[in-house]
């Protein structure tokens, strides 16, 4: 019984020891750093996020916030930084139906 106690107490003391593996930080790209400044200087910031999706192997991203209201993504742009509209013949039912990796980059720090 003792033994069983020692390795029950030693098993969870290995557990308890791993280190926590960080998610890395994901980088903002620098085409983008003006934009999101620009937001941050805006009253109606609180509602405003930046996400980074996957599509077809290449990086997206789109700048939303909760105010506007659009059918197309507000701004989408690659990444390179070319803003994606209407008129680029982008097929955004593909894209909203097979874009993976969701992840916020960016989220507005409320002032208040």
């Amino acid at each position: 019984m003792k033994y069983f106690c020692f390795l029950l107490l030693f098993t969870f003391f290995l557990i308890s020891c791993e280190e926590e593996e960080e998610t890395p930080d994901i980088e903002i790209p620098e085409w983008l750093e003006p934009r999101i400044e620009e937001l941050e200087n805006w009253e109606a910031c609180a509602t405003c996020s930046v996400k980074r999706y996957t599509f077809k192997g290449e990086y997206y991203y789109t700048v939303s916030c909760g105010i506007w209201s659009c059918s197309f993504p507000c701004e989408l742009y690659n990444e390179q930084g070319h803003r994606i509209q209407n008129e680029d013949q982008f097929d955004i039912n593909n894209f909203r139906n097979n874009k993976i990796n969701e992840t916020e980059i960016w989220r507005c720090q409320d002032s208040e």
